[in-house]
């Protein structure tokens, strides 16, 4: 099974509301409806940040990102690429149709983490998204050792006490896809991969309601460490989650 984060950007922001219309009304419909005949599919998230994590601990600022689609799929047929389960003619008609409400496109493949679970028979949540960037926390290694050794202890910690929080996932880029600009003047992956990833990791946390996260990420520790940390305020979002399709199958 592997995981990918793709983060979309608009072509600008004066059209927003337009390319938010096309995106959902075309772009993610027929993307839903598509894997819904792809097995290998598991599952297909499409994430609208609305808001960002601001210096009060809570989420009022306008987002400096757009969208973030996570996808699941199982790998055995994908010859060893995020896109490989995709036929060349459906892969084709994604990318022509974003050239009207896209303009570029990180892939990044992860390894996913649960760090809490407590799920039970949830039917709606509110989430939110954290990005961990290079150009902010340097080089990897560096990264790797107080992330995991300082950063997430705690956060774990703390985030198992919280009232609400249904679901703690951490994810490690992998490799982040390269693209590249076709003959055409089209933007298709090169089947390769970046040399360094634009992303070292993103966080996902589901909460019962805004209410209980509005306790959490206002926590005193957890300030500590997601604005006040050596490394300064973590990027983060409040997202709207919509379900494209979802095959997961929970144990227990």
């Amino acid at each position: 099974m592997k995981k990918k984060f793709v983060r979309l950007t608009p072509p600008d922001e004066s059209h927003l509301d337009e390319y938010d219309r096309h995106y959902l009304n075309s772009h993610f419909r027929f993307a839903a409806a598509t894997f819904q005949t792809v097995p290998a599919v598991v599952a297909y998230h499409s994430n609208r940040a609305v808001a960002q994590y601001d210096l009060n601990g809570t989420f009022i600022e306008r987002p400096d990102c757009w969208r973030f689609v996570i996808t699941q799929w199982d790998d055995s047929n994908d010859g060893g690429h995020s896109v490989g389960w995709l036929d060349e003619r459906v892969r084709l008609l994604f990318f022509r149709d974003r050239e009207k409400c896209i303009g570029e496109v990180s892939s990044c493949e992860v390894e996913e983490t649960t760090v809490v679970d407590r799920l039970h028979r949830q039917t709606a949540m509110a989430k939110y998204l954290f990005r961990y960037l290079p150009t902010q926390f340097g080089p990897l290694d560096e990264f790797e050792r107080y992330y995991c050794g300082v950063h997430l202890p705690a956060l774990a910690q703390m985030a198992d006490e919280a009232g609400g929080l249904r679901l703690f996932l951490t994810n490690r880029v992998a490799q982040e896809a390269e693209t590249a600009v076709r003959p055409d003047g089209r933007t298709e992956y090169t089947g390769g991969y970046l040399a360094t990833a634009s992303t070292h990791r993103y966080e996902e946390y589901y909460f019962d309601n805004i209410y209980y996260a509005d306790t959490f990420f206002r926590r005193t520790e957890v300030l500590a460490l997601l604005r006040d940390s050596p490394f300064g305020r973590v990027p983060g979002y409040h997202v709207e989650e919509k379900c494209g399709i979802d095959r997961r199958v929970r144990s227990g």
